[in-house]
């Protein structure tokens, strides 16, 4: 839209200094117009059919031919360590990632902010910017011989197509992911992630873990009811807990 906006002020500048026709600025009114109107609906189509062509191998090769980049995901990784994808390095995914190399796990970084993956990328941690929900930004960050995936950010809105598309692109893997609100997870569950943690359930464990506390419960006592409470929470999601 900002192009179509922008062919006014140079048509209306070219007709001032008779250097565009009538006709000319006319039929670029007319094309500016359409530009502005079907940008937005185009930018909100663009990520599903995105993704509808790269579930179409040849359709997507097609469309996108371009020299193979050397990158994480060409080859099977060299040396010790498995391997980790994290999405996210915010605080979760900074402390996920300093766990897993500090186990002998050779993590790589998927983020949105440009200026984390140049800062990681300068410390030499492995980062890559990108949609996650990408085959070529997967693939990038070395899903297909990763041993794990772990979604570390609570709004991460295109969770479910990550999923799959891990899925689809190294069906071993493990996937740990984070969401906000209970009645999400069992969407992320069906998805194929392997366990999924809810910020609204692990408030209600510590709840419930310091009320018996304080009632003097045994540690027996709390990590029995502890299990069972997380049992009901994350196998029924956003559905209602039975007592």
């Amino acid at each position: 839209s900002q192009i179509g906006e922008f062919s006014f002020i140079v048509g209306t500048i070219g007709r001032t200094y008779g250097l565009v026709s009538e006709e000319a600025f006319n039929a670029l009114v007319a094309t500016a117009i359409v530009s502005i109107t079907l940008s937005p609906l185009l930018y909100k189509a663009s990520g599903p059919i995105e993704r509808w062509v790269g579930r179409h191998p040849k359709l997507d090769a097609m469309l996108n031919r371009k020299p193979k980049l050397e990158d994480a995901g060409d080859a099977a990784p060299h040396g010790e360590g498995r391997r980790a994808v994290i999405i996210g390095y915010g605080p979760v995914g900074k402390t996920v990632f300093r766990l897993l190399r500090d186990n002998d796990f050779s993590p790589s970084v998927v983020e949105m902010n440009l200026d984390t993956v140049q800062r990681l990328n300068a410390k030499g941690i492995p980062s890559y910017y990108g949609d996650a929900s990408h085959p070529d930004t997967l693939r990038a960050a070395g899903i297909d011989h990763a041993d794990i995936l772990i979604l570390s950010s609570s709004s991460i809105p295109s969770g479910t197509d990550i999923i799959k598309e891990a899925r689809r692109m190294n069906p071993g893997i493990r996937v740990l992911a984070r969401t906000a609100y209970l009645k999400e997870a069992d969407e992320l569950m069906d998805s194929g992630a392997t366990a999924v943690f809810s910020g609204e359930g692990e408030v209600a464990l510590s709840i419930t873990e310091k009320i018996l506390e304080a009632f003097g419960a045994t540690r027996e006592q709390i990590e029995r009811e502890s299990d069972r409470i997380r049992d009901d929470l994350f196998r029924k999601g956003s559905r209602e807990v039975e007592v």
